[in-house]
């Protein structure tokens, strides 16, 4: 990726944050900020990035300039609730995303059903179906909240879609994951492959479902389920996958994730005991920032970067600037607006150092 491309996508990245903070200025505009917020970064940069390397890395192309456009432009026509403008820009990156995955597979996902089909390309798919079908399904609660009040359902809104564009992300960060592991060779190793694709990918349509269900059982069911193939996964990694910094970055995005899940959960707990006091909103915006800008901005730094490693850059440290960046600052820019501009410096700061150091030097070895 060109490193204008790049800075484009890191201040887009950076300005999600920074959005997500803007309750401080416009309490009354909340909601809308933090749909911006999400649907900058896991949207615009995401779906930017997903599709950036669906169809070769290094090549920007017209059609994905097309959709960094148009989902700029959604993100923007969604905070400003214009819905009809909003629909129609879902149908036009719907069509690109999907002219993408059958130009890179096939219509009909058939790979899924393969146990010997290479792991990383079938999380690619899915991620790709996941995205077109969330940008499908956003379109039609735009319509129906705005026009046909069809479903009559709170949870079928663009509040709850906003959220769905995460997942496409989350797969693309698991195909990460699968390209620095080697393939299964033993029945035992594509049994945990194929268990590891189909846990969460089914688990996410279903705890997805018991969210627009409102079942709160449900989704604690779900997440349980999802935290265990989590740690599936972890183990293949762990166990499996190649030494070197896309191991070590995409190691700590798992640990967000496990947060992610267990906070999830927690969350969920205190709801249904004491409805959603204080506490209860700290664990959902700590959940949402250990998802977002931990587990799946992980992922996004090795796709990026995944052509260039190793970087000029200690491991440890970067992982390190990155969870006190998610874990501390973040959650504390929440609720404070000072600390809000010192979490959003520190923030750019990471991308800097993670989207723009240069590649490490071979040493070269004596003759």
């Amino acid at each position: 990726m060109s490193d204008p491309f790049k800075a484009t996508l890191c201040s887009v990245m950076a300005a999600a944050l920074a959005f997500g903070f803007f309750h401080h200025v416009a309490p009354d505009r909340g909601d809308a900020f933090e749909r911006l917020h999400i649907f900058l970064f896991n949207l615009v940069s995401g779906g930017t990035s997903i599709l950036w390397f669906a169809q070769g890395r290094g090549r920007l192309t017209p059609r994905l300039g097309a959709f960094f456009i148009l989902a700029a432009l959604f993100a923007v026509s969604a905070f400003f609730d214009w819905y009809g403008l909003s629909a129609a820009l879902c149908l036009g990156l719907f069509a690109i995303v999907e002219s993408v995955r059958i130009k890179r597979f096939s219509f009909f996902p058939a790979r899924f059903f393969d146990p010997r089909a290479d792991s990383s390309e079938k999380f690619l798919e899915a991620s790709l179906l996941c995205l077109s079908i969330g940008l499908l399904l956003c379109c039609l609660a735009i319509l129906d909240t705005s026009r046909f009040h069809i479903v009559n359902s709170p949870k079928f809104s663009l509040y709850t879609f906003f959220l769905g564009f995460s997942f496409p992300v989350s797969l693309v960060s698991f195909s990460m994951i699968f390209k620095i592991v080697p393939p299964a060779r033993t029945k035992g190793e594509m049994l945990a492959h194929n268990a590891a694709f189909w846990l969460l990918n089914l688990g996410v349509i279903i705890f997805f479902a018991f969210i627009l269900a409102g079942s709160a059982a449900g989704e604690t069911a779900a997440s349980i389920t999802l935290y265990f193939a989590v740690l599936l996964t972890w183990r293949i990694l762990h166990g499996a996958g190649e030494p070197g910094q896309p191991r070590a970055i995409l190691l700590s995005g798992l640990g967000f994730l496990l947060l992610t899940a267990l906070t999830g959960i927690a969350f969920i707990l205190f709801e249904l005991a004491f409805g959603a006091p204080p506490p209860g909103r700290f664990l959902l915006r700590l959940h949402a920032f250990l998802a977002l800008y931990g587990w799946n901005l992980s992922g996004l730094v090795v796709l990026l970067r995944l052509s260039d490693f190793p970087l000029a850059l200690s491991p440890r440290r970067a992982i390190g600037l990155h969870w006190l960046v998610v874990a501390v600052a973040a959650p504390a820019g929440y609720e404070s607006g000072p600390a809000a501009i010192f979490a959003v410096i520190l923030y750019a700061a990471f991308l800097r150092t993670v989207l723009f150091a240069p590649r490490r030097a071979r040493e070269r070895t004596s003759p």
